[in-house]
């Protein structure tokens, strides 16, 4: 999984777990490994020091799919639901959504209250 700062790690997810298009959420889930830049500098420092916090290892990039499957097996082909549009306007889709019944799931706020 990657964020938009560039970071890249692998997940274990577990529990209930909610399959979407262009993502998923999980009852419980944990950070198993953080993936070092191809270059040296304060980015790769930063990241080894967040793996280190993290008790998670720091590996290159290209071993980071390996380390991975040390702490589970990805989700099959075919069990994710296909896209039915650009993940742009399934986005806007999900955002229309949440603001129709007052539910948002991907707010800390929300997740702490009951949907009813």
């Amino acid at each position: 999984m990657a964020m938009r700062q560039g970071w890249d790690w692998e997940l274990a997810l577990w529990g209930e777990i909610e399959l979407h298009p262009f993502g998923m959420r999980a009852a419980r889930g944990m950070i198993v490994a953080l993936a070092l830049p191809p270059w040296s500098g304060t980015k790769p420092r930063r990241i080894v020091e967040m793996a280190a916090a993290l008790e998670v290892d720091a590996v290159p990039a290209r071993q980071l799919e390996a380390v991975a499957l040390e702490h589970g097996a990805p989700i099959p082909p075919g069990m994710a639901p296909e896209p039915r549009a650009s993940r742009a306007a399934y986005a806007l889709e999900r955002r229309l959504a949440e603001a129709e019944s007052g539910w948002r799931p991907s707010s800390l706020v929300s997740r702490m209250r009951s949907p009813d």
